[in-house]
């Protein structure tokens, strides 16, 4: 009787045993699955009024992006310029419903690793009215080559595609995140990269006039009558007309300058359907050019090579009909 007993107590007792194992790995597998999240963020982006960069491009030092009625102005280094609307617009939306790939680390001494601590990482903080909406840190990107490539026989063949991934923390938690993407793209640059950078954006159909100031008398006016380009009252060559403005209708500029000139010898008016008139001027001499532009008021460009200068001011005979 004793023995039964005894294998009766034994098997009672590696029930309940066994019943606890079963409960840890379930808890334990329930704990794993709650700690990668649906998403990271979860807001309204039409809410973000101000997003702080603190980027490794300028050493962590803050660029401040701040929305004004509905515009955006980029501030750095004590001074605000015009922000890229289409460029800022886009980042909330960047970094709102992130979804995890999976959970890369749960302990702050492997931020390291990844490169999401506060010396390494680009921080991005996003803001209503001064209230926290969202934070991340964006650390180190990967590359994970695509599974199964096969040598490329046939060019027109697809071939799997490489996923890019960027491991990122949020301001209130330890663990770190793989997340689909090369958000430092984004959001590691320079100040200039979020400057509106635009000198003329306009419809080229929706232009009817252009008046050139040159130096000297090599002024003239281009103007569209009855559907037909002129060159003051000569006919100008259609094929022409039309390669200019496609050039120039959506002009930008590339690099800044920190000051400008107190006078400009070259400039151009540009005037037309459904738009404001734009007024561009340009200093040229043997060095290079400084330009400014109605379109983006307080901002100077840099041509150093004149690349901008060639497309814009160009002479009449370029335009003129060959047959005048």
């Amino acid at each position: 009787m004793y023995r039964k007993f005894s294998i009766k107590t034994l098997a009672i007792t590696f029930g309940v045993l066994l019943l606890a194992v079963i409960a840890v790995k379930v808890s334990d597998s329930f704990s794993r699955g709650n700690t990668l999240k649906n998403v990271l963020f979860d807001i309204n982006t039409d809410d973000v009024t101000t997003i702080r960069i603190y980027p490794q491009t300028e050493k962590g030092k803050e660029i401040t992006l701040v929305k004004n009625n509905g515009l955006w102005s980029v501030k750095y280094n004590g001074a605000t310029y015009n922000g890229d609307q289409n460029l800022i617009n886009s980042l909330p939306g960047q970094i709102n419903k992130l979804k995890p790939l999976r959970l890369a680390a749960t302990k702050k001494e492997s931020w390291k690793n990844f490169q999401v601590t506060d010396s390494a990482a680009t921080k991005v903080v996003l803001e209503n009215n001064g209230k926290v909406l969202a934070g991340l840190y964006i650390g180190k990107f990967s590359y994970i080559m695509p599974k199964n490539r096969m040598p490329q026989q046939n060019p027109y063949m697809r071939q799997p595609q490489g996923k890019m991934n960027t491991y990122v923390r949020t301001l209130d938690d330890n663990n770190v995140y793989a997340v689909e993407g090369f958000l430092g793209m984004s959001f590691n640059r320079s100040a200039d990269d979020f400057r509106d950078k635009t000198i003329i954006s306009a419809n080229k159909n929706d232009l009817t006039k252009l008046t050139f100031s040159y130096p000297a008398d090599s002024s003239f006016v281009l103007s569209k009558k009855d559907n037909k380009w002129f060159v003051d009252d000569q006919p100008a060559d259609s094929a022409s007309v039309a390669g200019y403005l496609n050039k120039i209708t959506h002009l930008r500029g590339r690099t800044f300058a920190d000051a400008g000139v107190s006078s400009f010898n070259h400039s151009v008016k540009i005037e037309g359907n459904n738009m404001e008139p734009v007024t561009v001027q340009a200093f040229v001499s043997e060095n290079g050019a400084v330009i400014t532009s109605s379109r983006n008021k307080g901002t100077i460009f840099t041509d150093d090579k004149k690349d901008i200068v060639k497309k814009l001011f160009v002479s009449k005979k370029e335009l003129l009909s060959k047959n005048n």
